[in-house]
């Protein structure tokens, strides 16, 4: 079974902005990180990202998949392109592929659902507690305030 690791490392900070200005929404695609996937220890994908436009698509799929069957498509503001950068698709009941748009290598990137959906939670409760304590934000104040694109 393929195993996945998620690691992020922040590369902007807000330091110079007052707390009311760091609840503005227009300033979330400045959250910026180096967001890496690891696939049996192997660099699959790393690269700049807006890392709070990124987790609140994670917030939004989440609920949504308590609802409905969805795959997970994240389309970021900064690359004009069709596809989306990291997706999870599921292709069965009991498997799923994650795909990026720039690997760095081809890996056999298919996971058993239950397991790579449990990583995805994860990092949506890890990511989300650091990037308000990084920050010094509240994510109420952003999720919902940026656009998104869906397919």
């Amino acid at each position: 079974m393929n195993t996945v690791e998620f690691n992020y490392l922040f590369t902007t900070n807000f330091a110079h902005y007052t707390p009311k200005e760091r609840r503005d929404s227009s300033i979330a695609l400045e959250a910026d990180a180096t967001f890496e996937i690891k696939i049996n220890n192997d660099e699959y994908f790393k690269e700049d990202i807006a890392i709070l436009e990124f987790y609140i698509y994670l917030e939004k799929w989440l609920k949504k998949l308590k609802r409905t069957d969805i795959d997970f498509k994240y389309f970021t503001l900064e690359v004009d392109d069709d596809e989306p950068l990291i997706s999870l698709l599921k292709f069965n009941d009991k498997s799923a592929r994650l795909k990026v748009l720039w690997p760095s290598q081809d890996l056999y990137n298919v996971f058993e659902y239950d397991y790579i959906l449990s990583k995805f939670q994860e990092l949506h409760e890890q990511l989300g507690r650091d990037l308000e304590e990084h920050y010094q934000i509240k994510l109420k104040d952003f999720v919902g305030k940026i656009p998104m694109r869906y397919e």
